[in-house]
């Protein structure tokens, strides 16, 4: 028998022995965002399956995977997690946005993950993209029926072939859309940012996509770190920095000539320093 799910009742009991009236008050923020993740989200994935089945419901056409990924994108963006930053009462500070996004282009952005927070807070900003989610997000309601129905990418972890097959087809079906991933493949256990996968950057290198680095400082982690959510910090203050693009084509030219695998390792080392020497920068600072 799989017990993984009670680790969630062991940190909620945890939280509620260790800060009591935190814990009461988060309960209360968690509760109304259901609440509302189960509205906004119940009418999205409605019409995702109706659209996605048209031929049970005699419509003449269906939509494409990009027409389902823009819409998801679009009421996430407009309707659920702007809803939701505000019920948890957190302030953004952003660094860099309008200096280094431009929406039009297409990008591989890539961000440091760590918090629950991080992917509300991106959707919240970017007004289009497609998400590489893992596998295991497809198993719960309204929020995994989003990313399957919506057109989003899934990859195993723990399956590299399949990973990479995913993201091929994903950059296929959806052209010209940026897709955001965060390249340590889980959140932070100590808010220090973990080694990057390899992924993101073979794909960036195959397609000659740009790279957008996008630094989370230190204090998302300790505005909720992972675990229970009851953990969320009263009305948090978080800063996202959007740092410069790193022109992937540009990247190759200059090492002409040399093994592409190791252009790709010089690539993630080199976009893993640019977001470190930021986020220690901020870590100093506080």
């Amino acid at each position: 028998m799989n017990l993984e799910w009670t680790k969630h009742v062991r940190w909620t009991m945890l939280g509620f022995i260790q800060r009591p009236l935190l814990s009461l008050r988060n309960t209360v923020i968690v509760l109304t965002a259901f609440v509302w993740t189960a509205l906004v989200g119940g009418i999205m994935c409605t019409i995702l399956f109706w659209r996605l089945n048209d031929r049970i419901f005699g419509l003449s056409r269906g939509w494409s995977e990009m027409r389902r990924a823009h819409f998801t994108w679009w009421a996430a963006h407009t309707y659920w997690v702007r809803i939701l930053l505000k019920i948890a009462r957190v302030k953004l500070e952003v660094e860099g946005f309008h200096e280094h996004f431009d929406p039009e282009r297409r990008y591989v952005i890539v961000a440091n993950h760590q918090s629950t927070l991080d992917i509300l807070l991106l959707v919240s900003l970017i007004p289009h993209a497609v998400i590489v989610a893992k596998h295991e997000v497809t198993k719960y309601p309204i929020v995994g029926w989003a990313v399957k129905w919506g057109a989003m990418i899934v990859v195993d972890r723990g399956n590299h072939e399949q990973a990479m097959d995913a993201v091929r087809c994903g950059l296929r079906d959806l052209g010209g859309e940026s897709w955001l991933v965060f390249p340590e493949g889980t959140r932070t256990l100590d808010g220090n940012m973990k080694d990057f996968k390899y992924a993101p950057f073979v794909v960036a290198t195959e397609e000659c996509i740009a790279i957008l680095p996008i630094v989370f400082g230190p204090e998302t982690f300790n505005s909720l770190p992972k675990g229970s959510l009851l953990r969320l910090k009263p009305r948090p203050v978080i800063r996202i920095t959007f740092l410069p693009v790193i022109e992937t084509i540009d990247f190759i030219r200059e090492r002409t000539g040399r093994d592409m695998g190791e252009t790709r390792q010089e690539l993630l080392l080199y976009t893993r320093a640019k977001m470190i020497d930021v986020f220690e920068s901020q870590r100093e600072a506080t």
